[in-house]
């Protein structure tokens, strides 16, 4: 945002800084935007991978259909049943 003057027949442009484009406001503002988004985003995925983990980990691991008898083939489960 310029203002400008008219002295002596010449245009001199003089910068006027309001209070949202100072650098005492919006460099700290900048800066806390970018913690905003880097913490919002660290909180979202380890949210998506814990309760990827957590309800659809059996699904797409042989634990589902899975004989205990053999357990070398059983996906993470090493119970053994004597029968």
């Amino acid at each position: 945002m310029t203002k400008t003057k008219k002295i002596n027949k010449s245009i001199i442009y003089t910068e006027v800084k309001t209070y949202w484009s100072s650098e005492e406001v919006f460099f700290p503002f900048l800066i806390y935007l970018f913690i905003f988004f880097f913490a919002s985003s660290f909180a979202f995925i380890s949210f998506f991978l814990f309760f990827f983990f957590k309800f659809f980990h059996n699904l797409f691991t042989k634990r589902v259909t899975c004989d205990h008898r053999n357990s070398i083939t059983c996906g993470a489960s090493f119970r053994m049943e004597i029968n």
